[in-house]
């Protein structure tokens, strides 16, 4: 997920140099400097396991129930 994350903000970091968008190329700098402090914070194994490996199909990752809504909205 991080490096997903790292992904997008580096994309948008280009992006924005080319565009000359200092301000914003300077968020993302910014970003990337938080992400590497907080890989740095978690354990391996849990900076390689899946999100969803703690949470089942229609389960948040707290384990409650999401409820979804039919084809009709919830109101009828």
């Amino acid at each position: 997920m991080i490096e997903r994350v790292r992904l997008h903000v580096t994309t948008d970091r280009f992006l924005a140099s080319r565009r000359g968008d200092k301000m914003w190329e300077a968020g993302c700098d910014y970003a990337v400097l938080a992400l590497t402090r907080l890989e740095s914070r978690l354990r391996p194994a849990l900076l390689h396991a899946w999100i969803c490996a703690t949470a089942g199909a229609g389960r948040s990752a707290a384990g409650r129930l999401i409820r979804t809504r039919g084809a009709s909205g919830g109101r009828r």
